[in-house]
């Protein structure tokens, strides 16, 4: 189906018209070509220049939601409670396999601590 308006055509060609303008082709001749392929009249080199810039935000609008979906999709299966908390426990579990917790002092610590403790030592020091 045959477009109607300039705008129209872009979005058609947005990939060719891109390919054209990176390999430095003037935007006049890009214009003429597009016109000429789809017998569109009556359109200047500045409203194909709206129209390009108007499919270029659109394009970018479409890339932007489609990366946010799919991260939204992501963020939701790695925050649902019920399967991070089960992550959560199977990390634990290959922590505590491989390294010991240095981060709870035990007990048996200050058991040790207070046969060896001397107050007088510890307030000289500091």
């Amino acid at each position: 189906m045959k477009p109607k308006s300039i705008r129209g055509a872009i979005q058609m060609m947005l990939p060719e018209v891109e390919e054209m303008l990176s390999l430095g082709v003037s935007r006049e001749d890009v214009f003429k070509v597009v016109s000429e392929r789809f017998n569109i009249a009556n359109v200047n080199v500045r409203s194909f220049d709206t129209a390009l810039y108007r499919a270029r935000v659109k394009r970018s609008k479409l890339e932007k939601s489609t990366n946010l979906s799919y991260r939204k999709d992501e963020l939701e299966i790695s925050y649902n409670p019920l399967l991070s908390k089960k992550r959560q426990t199977e990390e634990k579990k290959a922590e505590g396999n491989n390294i010991p917790n240095k981060g709870i002092i035990g007990k048996e610590f200050f058991d040790e601590i207070n046969d060896s403790f001397d107050p007088n030592k510890f307030i000289d020091k500091y």
